[in-house]
């Protein structure tokens, strides 16, 4: 079973193309991506995107980033 996308990752230089359309299981925290040694903290702007397969995204705006401690 496939899980569809509800999320467009907006903003932050640091997080690829094709890392921004997802599927985020609780959109109502900041969300945070792993990429390579920190995360890319983006949070719901509460607007709407409509994907090109029809479907009706949430908007998470890029924030801040925070990194990995060795």
């Amino acid at each position: 079973m496939s899980v569809r996308p509800n999320v467009v990752l907006r903003g932050g230089s640091g997080v690829p193309e094709g890392e921004r359309v997802r599927y985020v299981e609780n959109t109502t925290d900041t969300f945070k991506l792993f990429i390579e040694n920190r995360y890319e903290h983006c949070k719901s702007t509460g607007a709407t995107w409509t994907h090109r397969d029809g479907d009706d995204l949430l908007v998470f705006e890029w924030v801040y980033r925070t990194y990995v401690a060795e």
